[in-house]
């Protein structure tokens, strides 16, 4: 019975295993600092690249790099300059491509532009290619669903009722009136 008194004393100054008992406590806090940080710099790459493919592809509308093609056609060749290359080492170009939301709309005075997300999920209306001859300038709006790494720890970077990440990005273009016009002074026939 004396001997089940003393074991509690020699415990107390007893030090093996005290390291791993800390390692256990200190690694959840270290690893949740960590995938988070590796989840928001990911985020944060694929912004930029999705901000300046989609300032080529208003680059490209501005040449009249979409004159004369159908708006299938006009969508195809939005989402291949949005989606050369890789966006991120996990997200490859045909991920991209699935993936891509792709928004073409002429600009009017006072028109109304539909929001991006409603309701925790991606709008339509806000991504749908218009075809519109004659309109000079244009909102084109792409938008990207990452995938999560950490569903459950990173839920604030979530716009998305499903607990994903959607990136948006926009540009405005402005159609070149002398773009259009080949080396012989002809014009094709414009659809946006």
């Amino acid at each position: 019975m004396v001997a089940v008194f003393r074991l509690p004393r020699r415990l107390w100054g007893d030090q093996r295993g005290s390291s791993l008992i800390e390692f256990a406590l200190v690694l959840p806090p270290i690893l949740l600092v960590a995938t988070t940080i590796l989840e928001v710099s990911a985020a944060m790459i694929a912004q930029q690249v999705l901000d300046t493919r989609t300032a080529d592809a208003a680059r490209m509308i501005t040449k009249g790099g979409l004159d004369g093609l159908t708006v299938a056609a006009a969508s195809d060749k939005i989402r291949a300059t949005v989606c050369q290359g890789e966006v991120l080492p996990f997200l490859t170009g045909a991920a991209c491509s699935s993936g891509l939301q792709i928004g073409v709309q002429a600009v009017a005075g006072g028109a109304a532009i539909p929001p991006a997300v409603t309701g925790g999920a991606i709008n339509g209306a806000a991504f749908s290619v218009t075809a519109t001859s004659g309109a000079s300038v244009y909102l084109i709006r792409t938008g990207l669903t990452l995938p999560s790494m950490s569903a459950y720890w990173s839920s604030s970077l979530n716009n998305l009722s499903n607990g994903r990440r959607f990136i948006i990005s926009g540009a405005i273009a402005k159609v070149d009136p002398y773009a259009k016009y080949d080396s012989t002074g002809s014009s094709p026939a414009p659809v946006f």
